[in-house]
């Protein structure tokens, strides 16, 4: 399986990719821990499709994804509680993202089958999972490197803090953007076989745009 036009990396490639991959995804997961319940929204959005997709095919990790969905929900009562608060913390966020690093590897893997084979992109499928941290992670150190600032520094220029900004609660702007990343992996699943991959880029970063302009702006 194949990615615009790669089927195989050398080695010493491919261990770098996957070091960077692992390295992009923790610290994704993590710059968007800045709202009440969003890395926990997103996380159980990733479980359940990532779950969803290797469990029919590999069902040793049954008991794993209940386990950690259900972890993540009782955690968003606490997380959400205005008296008795709990925070996911860098710690919770760094662990939460090297395990969505280990079932992208793993759902990558060309050695296993997954349901998902026959309608849509395996590389693309795993950018749709994690849409809102990546485009968010992107958009923040091109803004910071413009500025000529450290791309880890702390700020407000997040997108999720414009929606706090724009007056939404916390748990408001986390279930939009919730919603909104449901909504692209949803359309590109049903429309991926239609429009090829290049077409479902472009629809994905025209969808982007809009949703950037109609909430964000």
């Amino acid at each position: 399986m194949g990615f615009l036009g790669f089927f195989e990396l050398p080695y010493w490639l491919s261990a770098f990719v996957s070091l960077f991959v692992f390295v992009v995804v923790v610290n994704a997961l993590n710059l968007i821990d800045g709202l009440d319940g969003l890395a926990s929204f997103l996380s159980i959005k990733f479980f359940l499709v990532s779950g969803g997709i290797i469990l029919i095919a590999d069902s040793k990790l049954f008991l794993f994804f209940p386990i950690i969905i259900g972890a993540l929900i009782g955690f968003l009562t606490f997380n959400f509680n205005r008296t008795n608060k709990v925070f996911l913390g860098d710690t919770g966020s760094l662990f939460l993202g090297s395990i969505m690093s280990f079932l992208i590897f793993y759902i990558l893997d060309t050695e296993n089958s997954i349901i998902t084979d026959s309608f849509i992109s395996r590389p693309f499928l795993t950018v749709l999972m994690l849409i809102y941290p990546l485009v968010d992670t992107l958009r923040a150190f091109t803004i910071r490197a413009y500025r000529n600032q450290s791309p880890f520094v702390a700020d407000r220029i997040h997108l999720h803090h414009r929606l706090a900004d724009k007056g939404y609660e916390h748990w408001q702007a986390s279930l939009l953007i919730f919603i909104l990343s449901v909504l692209i992996l949803l359309l590109n699943c049903l429309l991926f076989l239609s429009l090829g991959l290049i077409g479902s880029v472009a629809l994905t970063l025209l969808i982007l745009g809009l949703i950037y302009y109609i909430f964000f702006k």
